[in-house]
């Protein structure tokens, strides 16, 4: 039986197309996949019981989770989304109490060298497990992924001539997935930062989200002629954007991944956002209102030196509009400072752009999957059980309901209460579908190599416990459903 790998998937909008790719590419390996809901992961990969999890990250979050797994024997290693141009500090602030939790990680894939030396001068992994790959998300920047890339972005077909793209990036003043007031409970209380500062740094943040998104407004009615698209970061509330904006060239759009945007883009307009950087990959130059960053005075707010490098400062929003109507005429140049600190900034922190970094992130998941025993499924089964039995009446309740009306009748009651898990799930911005992932294999895989398919059809679960919510990819001449529900 071949082996199976759960790649954890956080956010569509920033993660779906490169784990799809990473996907296809170990399928074409004789591999099977599942594409794993990040929200719904505790009951999902015990379920699955898979011989291995890629998991988007190991924090203090969700290391009693991945303690769980490594007690049912699945093995594990890490494809952080966070490993391009972030500081030490902000790693070691989030890694799990436990470093236990690090050290039984198979691998690190590392963007670049600077990432990879930064989690071991951090004391978080060991030479031994860092792999430097790159990020497959940025394969989709280059030939032959380009294509596909424009092709699943059909949604962004109205932006083309002129267009100035604005990409937002104040997750902490604007949760899309949250309140304020909870999120800076987590930053506190899971992460252990100061509460003073995240406090000030979220209130400097709307403060500066105000002032950008006006910036927008007025840049669109200034330059009429131009589609002006403002992307918020994907973890924000795009109703924020939507509710304020009048000009009738200008909209806040939140679909897809940004390299659909980007790659339709004359010009990106920021604030200390890395998808600087991203365009820059595309040829696409990006300004920086840095009139903007006399309002920040929080340590986490600074703009981050490799994006400042990479893009070009405007002292004023005259200045701005100069340089954007340049950028639409096709008569702005690239100052060759800029394209200097692409090319370190690239190779230190993304390794390379080449398209291939799915198939190295591939390759390290094929040496360490290939030697796993597999998991134990009886184990699986128990910890299943186990979870929810929180103390107190609000545990019990729930272990007496499971008892008396079983498990996938539970289950599904639950999942219609208010707040379910998994309703919630679906009705949210970090739900993908089936077709969702078939669209994407059309794209890079027009010999349809690979398939998609409901983890619940293809009867891949161990455990009746849930209504499943993962998709399979599997080689495609491998149709027959596995039956072992």
């Amino acid at each position: 039986m071949p082996k199976r790998v759960a790649l954890v998937v956080d956010n569509p909008n920033r993660d779906l197309p490169g784990l799809v790719l990473l996907g296809r590419y170990l399928c074409s390996q004789d591999l099977t996949c599942y594409l794993v809901p990040m929200n719904l992961q505790n009951l999902e990969l015990l379920a699955l019981a898979p011989d291995f999890v890629v998991f988007n990250y190991l924090r203090s979050n969700n290391e009693d989770h991945v303690r769980r797994l490594h007690r049912a024997n699945i093995s594990y290693g890490c494809l952080d989304t966070e490993g391009g141009v972030v500081s030490k500090e902000i790693f070691q602030a989030v890694a799990p109490k436990s470093r236990d939790v690090l050290a039984d990680a198979s691998f690190y894939a590392a963007w670049g060298p600077a990432s990879a030396d930064m989690v071991q001068k951090a004391g978080l992994y060991s030479s031994d497990q860092v792999a430097i790959t790159g990020n497959p998300r940025f394969d989709f920047y280059v030939d032959p992924w380009k294509k596909p890339a424009l092709e699943t972005s059909d949604y962004a077909e109205f932006f083309q001539g002129k267009s100035i793209l604005f990409n937002g990036t104040f997750p902490l003043a604007n949760p899309g997935f949250s309140t304020p007031t909870r999120e800076v409970e987590m930053y506190v209380r899971q992460f252990g930062m100061d509460r003073e500062l995240i406090e000030s740094t979220q209130q400097q943040q709307a403060a500066v989200l105000g002032k950008f998104s006006s910036l927008a407004q007025e840049v669109a009615t200034h330059i009429p002629e131009a589609k002006v698209v403002y992307r918020p970061h994907p973890f924000e509330r795009l109703e924020t954007y939507t509710d304020k904006f009048r000009a009738p060239n200008l909209r806040a759009a939140l679909q897809g991944t940004v390299d659909g945007w980007i790659l339709r883009a004359d010009a990106l307009v920021h604030f200390n956002c890395s998808t600087a950087i991203e365009a820059g990959m595309a040829g696409v130059p990006a300004f920086i209102p840095t009139w903007l960053t006399d309002l920040v005075q929080s340590s986490l707010l600074r703009p981050i030196p490799e994006i400042e490098n990479v893009s070009v400062g405007c002292d004023s929003p005259r200045d701005l509009k100069a340089v954007l109507r340049e950028a639409l005429e096709q008569d702005f140049e690239i100052p060759a400072r800029v394209g200097a600190a692409m090319e370190r900034i690239v190779a230190d922190w993304y390794f390379a752009l080449d398209g291939s970094s799915h198939e190295r992130v591939g390759s390290l998941i094929l040496e360490h999957a290939e030697s796993t025993k597999g998991a134990d499924r009886a184990q699986c089964s128990r910890l299943i059980r186990s979870i929810g039995n929180a103390r107190g009446i609000k545990g019990r309740t729930a272990r007496f309901a499971r008892t008396v009306l079983g498990a996938e009748l539970y289950s599904t009651l639950r999942k219609r209460l208010p707040g379910g898990s998994i309703g919630a799930w679906e009705l949210s911005g970090k739900h993908f579908s089936v077709q969702d992932v078939r669209k994407i294999l059309t794209a890079i895989d027009p010999s349809q190599g690979v398939s998609a398919e409901s983890a619940q059809v293809r009867g891949e679960y161990s455990e009746p416990l849930i209504s499943g919510s993962s998709i399979t990819l599997f080689p495609s001449h491998d149709r027959a459903t596995l039956g072992r529900t």
